[in-house]
């Protein structure tokens, strides 16, 4: 049960990565065929690595949340 949730779970980051890096690369005026697949698994790595530490980063904030443990008190 718990592989099945860490497979979905990286599924999940994989896609949305996937989709900012579309975004990205759009927003660079340029096309996805322009790239070679390994200069686009770069990007969608570092893309994933973005979303993981968005994930932490809110994780903590919630758990200060949680406490009742304020960042401005």
């Amino acid at each position: 049960m718990l592989s099945s949730i860490t497979g979905r779970y990286k599924n999940a980051i994989r896609e949305k990565a996937i989709q900012r890096t579309q975004t990205r690369i759009l927003l660079a005026g340029r096309k996805t065929e322009d790239f070679n697949s390994e200069d686009l698994e770069i990007i969608v790595k570092e893309e994933e690595d973005k979303i993981k530490s968005e994930f932490k980063e809110k994780g903590l904030l919630a758990t200060l949340a949680l406490l009742g443990i304020s960042w401005f008190g």
